[in-house]
């Protein structure tokens, strides 16, 4: 899984927000895809925009139902993210999470 890639999921996230979409992504649907490992099957259903999602291969797939269920298990999202009500943005902010876990921007400077 690469930055771009990330980055991409978090663009047709806020693709849909911006969109007025909320409602489609009720925060509890949305914590329950990713903890039972359906995050892919989330993004492909209904965040594709135009086939942008085909950039992403099996392996990025079966990575981000892992990861985003680890995360979606492990972070206490209303403290660390003030996140309680949109299920997008749940989903973006485990986006987030998983840059920077995982992309070592932990301690990057810009």
């Amino acid at each position: 899984m690469t930055l771009v890639k990330l980055c991409l999921l978090g663009f047709l996230t806020n693709m849909k927000y911006d969109a007025g979409k909320q409602a489609d992504f009720p925060i509890e649907m949305v914590r329950a895809e990713l903890q039972s490992h359906r995050a892919s099957a989330l993004f492909k259903r209904s965040l594709d925009a135009g086939g942008l999602l085909s950039m992403l291969d099996d392996d990025d797939w079966r990575w981000i139902d892992e990861e985003m269920a680890a995360v979606s298990w492990g972070v206490d999202y209303r403290r660390k993210m003030g996140v309680e009500h949109e299920g997008l943005s749940f989903l973006l902010a485990t986006i987030f999470e998983l840059i920077q876990n995982h992309m070592g921007l932990e301690n990057a400077s810009v």
